[in-house]
């Protein structure tokens, strides 16, 4: 159960990302969400999840790899697909808030 689990959030995060660095979500809310920075400058928004996505999406599909070996039995690889998967959700999120933070000055 938690390699499907881990498989369905990986694949969520990338399609959120790369929608994101298409500029999907740059002039609303995205996912329902209010996220404060977005209407002030769009281009800032949609420049800092060009810069998440090299992080997100290879450790979004090395973590849906992992879940899928772990559909096969071995729950420990699940366990190894969990910590990438927040590993390339921090360091997308922290590179994002980087890139933000240096274009706005």
């Amino acid at each position: 159960m938690s390699g499907l689990l881990l498989i369905a959030v990986s694949v969520v995060l990338v399609v959120v990302v790369l929608r994101a660095s298409l500029g999907r979500g740059a002039q609303r809310r995205t996912l329902g969400f209010h996220v404060p920075g977005i209407h002030r400058d769009a281009a800032v928004w949609i420049a800092a999840h060009r810069a998440a996505r090299w992080v997100t999406a290879p450790c979004c599909a090395i973590a849906a790899i992992l879940g899928i070996v772990a559909l096969a039995g071995a729950e420990v690889i699940a366990s190894a697909g969990w910590v990438v998967w927040g590993a390339g959700l921090l360091g997308g999120a922290a590179i994002a808030l980087t890139v933000s933070l240096r274009r706005r000055i």
